[in-house]
């Protein structure tokens, strides 16, 4: 993962400065060795402090919008922007 020092048109797209892309490998070498962007080390997720598994914490906001609506049907008068 690179992240540039310079605007880049890729793939269709022009990506600004300071993007972070990631790039196939020899392409990612290129644009380093021309001075076009600077390599990104992706340090490992943190750690959640109190200890707890994120998946549980999203059983748990399934469960609670389960609790709201019980039916399981959907608002779409929310759904529409009204």
């Amino acid at each position: 993962m690179v992240k540039l020092t310079n605007p880049l048109a890729y793939n269709g797209r022009i990506y600004p400065i300071d993007t972070e892309i990631a790039l196939p490998e020899d392409f990612e070498d290129a644009i380093l060795r021309a001075g076009n962007a600077v390599r990104v080390v992706r340090d490992e997720p943190a750690v959640n402090p109190e200890g707890k598994d994120p998946s549980k914490d999203k059983d748990q906001r399934e469960d609670e919008n389960r609790l709201e609506n019980p039916e399981g049907q959907q608002d779409f008068e929310l759904m529409l922007g009204r």
